[in-house]
């Protein structure tokens, strides 16, 4: 957890507690989660072949540090015996480095937006994972689109792109992989609300 933060481990323990939970102490991260499991959990073994060995993932990663922004990814659930995951909570997070705050992307986009036709451009970076969409089993296939690309509040972005991001199953044919969609700020710009934080980050001259 010793990443560039401007306000040091003040904002690093905020950040921290967020990710993984309010008791969280940055000087000692690994008692804290050593708690969370009992004794009895953590020493429990399979009985016979019908039962899986169990062991708890937690992967906390930085993805990307900006000059004010931090984005990280943390995923946790179980693995058994057999390397096969289930029950995976996945969140992608962008922090604010000098506060430790969250950002939303809640009013990123003007209400008026074409919404259709951002939906399409962000589903058509993933084809090449996903092939392209085919809305004929769905009675309303723009509508299904929309929500699908909408549906999700994580993200993140760089300097010159904004990317949405799925876990697996989250998406129509994300069949145990993460999926991740993203357009050209360039592009994004005339469909972005003027007031919004990431609109000043890219546009707005500092």
């Amino acid at each position: 957890m010793t990443l560039p933060v401007p306000n040091g481990d003040k904002v690093m323990e905020k950040i921290l507690q967020q990710l993984v939970g309010e008791d969280a102490d940055i000087n000692n991260i690994q008692a804290y989660l050593d708690k969370m499991f009992s004794p009895e959990e953590k020493a429990k073994e399979a009985d016979d072949d019908d039962d899986l060995q169990v062991s708890t993932v937690w992967n906390i990663n930085p993805v990307l540090v900006l000059d004010k922004y931090l984005v990280m990814e943390t995923a946790d659930g179980y693995m058994d015996n057999y390397m096969a995951h289930y029950n995976i909570t996945q969140s992608t997070i962008v922090f604010d480095r000098t506060t430790g705050d969250i950002m939303s992307r809640d009013g990123m986009f003007k209400e008026d937006s074409d919404w259709l036709k951002m939906a399409r451009k962000f589903r058509e970076s993933a084809n090449e994972d996903l092939g392209e969409f085919d809305g004929s089993e769905f009675d309303d296939p723009d509508g299904f689109l929309i929500d699908e690309v909408f549906g999700r509040g994580d993200f993140y972005f760089t300097d010159d792109s904004l990317f949405f991001v799925y876990g697996p199953y989250e998406i129509n044919y994300a069949y145990g992989f993460d999926v991740k969609m993203g357009v050209s700020k360039s592009w994004i710009k005339p469909y972005m609300e003027k007031d919004n934080w990431l609109y000043k980050y890219w546009f707005v001259k500092k």
